[in-house]
């Protein structure tokens, strides 16, 4: 990326540091996109976490790597989970996975050791002509 982008995403996730615990630093060095030999720039990196599952930094998405993350716990219910695209439960707890499945504003579940763009012939997906038809869900389990 250009110098002016860069230093826009330094300014982003700065402000996002400040209410939020930042586990991606190395050895005291925070920055986060470094200058390359050619004058552009590379992201690196960032881990954050919030101390409460509702926190507003929780679900931003940056174009980088980039995660926030909270506490869950099963009082919370899938609320914390909502608007996810792509929501991983490594969990035995029916009751959670179908509440999860249940919930329209998360677009797939997978559940276990399953990496988030695995897909299973016959799931629907985005842009899918059965969007049209009906609200697109998937789930994906290994057992």
């Amino acid at each position: 990326m250009n110098r002016a982008r860069a230093d826009g995403l330094r300014e982003q996730v700065a402000a996002l540091r400040a209410s939020l615990t930042d586990h991606s630093a190395r050895a005291g060095d925070p920055e986060t996109v470094v200058e390359l030999p050619d004058g552009s720039f590379l992201p690196r990196p960032v881990v954050l976490s919030a101390d409460r599952a509702d926190h507003p930094a929780v679900g931003t998405e940056l174009p980088f790597p980039f995660v926030v993350v909270a506490p869950w716990a099963e009082a919370d219910g899938v609320e914390p989970l909502r608007d996810s695209l792509v929501l991983n439960l490594l969990t035995d707890r029916e009751e959670l996975v179908e509440a999860a499945v249940r919930e329209p504003s998360v677009r797939k579940v997978t559940r276990g050791p399953v990496l988030p763009w695995t897909a299973t012939p016959g799931i629907p997906h985005d842009d899918n002509y059965t969007q049209f038809l009906l609200e697109p869900k998937g789930v994906v389990a290994r057992r």
